[in-house]
């Protein structure tokens, strides 16, 4: 990469997971170099890194050997199994006391774990610790629509995308069929009674936002989420994990945006060093998508062996930042394929917001993300002491995407570190 990478961005997580080399390279003439050597030898090729001097040699790599290494990369890949659903749920819609295994995905159920212990977590750490209002619909939900006789049309173009994928021999057909089936998605129409679900369900759960909208502002996020279970990042995995369509379930995660002043990924244990027990944070100024996203520029960035330990390692220099300009709900993926204990999946589907959000230049003069100290440090401890907390009362190491408004820290998302 040319820019700079955040360490707990979605893109580096799943290269540390998979073991793939991320580098970043900030000199132009070098850089230049590289991208007309990558482009000029269109069969594999070997990357070497000399890490005394910094350079990176390109050469013609064995195709033998890559086919190989794939190969078993797929067999360690085999360990990874799918969480098992319940796709006879009836329900279009269930508010977070009905989030259980089998019925929605690692998402919904971690946020009401989290919900369940917000209030002790504030409790042992001084912190106003809160979670957003949500609502799911559940696992199945994608093939019932599907199922309704004034869907047919989508339903069989989606069969035929799926046919012409399983037969793709080439990057053409492959790329072809899955656009075909993310069309075809994005055709289904709304259910009858599904709208008047989801509003009762959302008015039960506390989510006036969405309990009062228009399904004009919603249905569409929603169908963008089931299609993105056919984007090329998603479809690509699926192939080295041995993962069939089929087994492939989407619930999706309606969940109250938060209006952060600031967004954060914690890791409760140093993923560069895992030998170090230290909280690893990057903080970034508004909503988190320009963090785990790897928008241009760098989080700021901690490490804390305690909460008053705090060692700010990297200043913020995210050019924008962004912000809320009205209440909004996040149509989140939630896929049987997410969050595992041995599989974050991070990043590999594609989550929706419905309104409300607009993107602008950061005015670093007074941001006290960069040249406050004090806040900084502070921030930091506080971050630290929530994420070794939530560490010990759910009895591992854990990845948490949040943010922070005022005084409080909201949690949005929990689940197991990969280490």
């Amino acid at each position: 990469s040319k820019s700079g990478v955040d360490l707990l961005s979605h893109v580096a997580l799943r290269a540390r997971q998979s073991g793939a080399l991320l580098a970043t390279c900030s000199d132009d003439q070098y850089w230049d170099a590289l991208v007309t050597s990558l482009t000029a030898t269109p069969s594999p090729v070997r990357v070497t890194v000399d890490i005394s001097t910094g350079t990176v040699d390109v050469s013609e790599g064995d195709a033998v050997a890559a086919a190989t290494s794939s190969s078993s990369a797929k067999a360690a890949a085999g360990a990874v199994s799918l969480s098992p659903v319940d796709t006879s749920i009836s329900s279009w819609a269930v508010a977070p006391a009905e989030y259980a295994p089998g019925v929605v995905g690692g998402k919904s159920s971690n946020l009401a774990t989290l919900a369940q212990l917000a209030s002790e977590i504030s409790s042992i750490t001084g912190v106003d610790v809160r979670v957003p209002q949500s609502i799911a619909m559940p696992f199945g939900s994608l093939e019932r629509t599907l199922a309704m006789p004034e869907n047919a049309d989508a339903s069989s173009a989606l069969d035929e995308a799926l046919t012409a994928l399983d037969a793709a021999t080439d990057n053409d057909g492959t790329l072809s069929a899955l656009a075909n089936a993310q069309s075809a998605v994005l055709q289904l129409q709304m259910p009858d009674g599904l709208a008047a679900e989801v509003a009762a369900s959302a008015q039960t759960a506390g989510l006036t936002s969405l309990a009062s909208a228009s399904s004009d502002d919603w249905w569409p996020a929603v169908r963008q989420v089931w299609a993105s279970k056919w984007n090329l990042r998603a479809h690509s995995s699926r192939v080295a994990l041995g993962v069939a369509e089929a087994d492939l379930q989407m619930a999706v995660l309606l969940m109250e945006v938060v209006p952060s002043d600031y967004a954060f990924v914690l890791h409760s244990r140093n993923p560069v060093n895992t030998d170090d027990e230290s909280v690893l944070g990057e903080v970034v100024v508004g909503l988190g998508e320009t963090l785990v996203g790897n928008h241009p520029g760098s989080a700021m960035r901690f490490t804390a062996a305690a909460p008053e330990q705090v060692i700010v390692a990297a200043l913020p220099s995210k050019l924008e930042a962004m912000k809320m300009t009205e209440s909004s709900v996040i149509c989140r993926s939630d896929s049987n394929g997410e969050d595992l204990e041995n599989f974050a999946g991070a990043g590999l589907y594609d989550s929706f917001m419905t309104n409300g959000v607009s993107t602008h230049t950061v005015n670093y003069a007074n941001e006290p993300l960069l040249w406050d100290a004090s806040f900084c440090t502070s921030l930091g401890g506080k971050l630290a002491g929530v994420a070794k907390t939530l560490e010990i009362l759910l009895g591992a190491p854990q990845d948490i995407e949040g943010a922070v408004v005022g005084d409080v820290v909201y949690l949005l998302q929990a689940r197991p570190q990969q280490l």
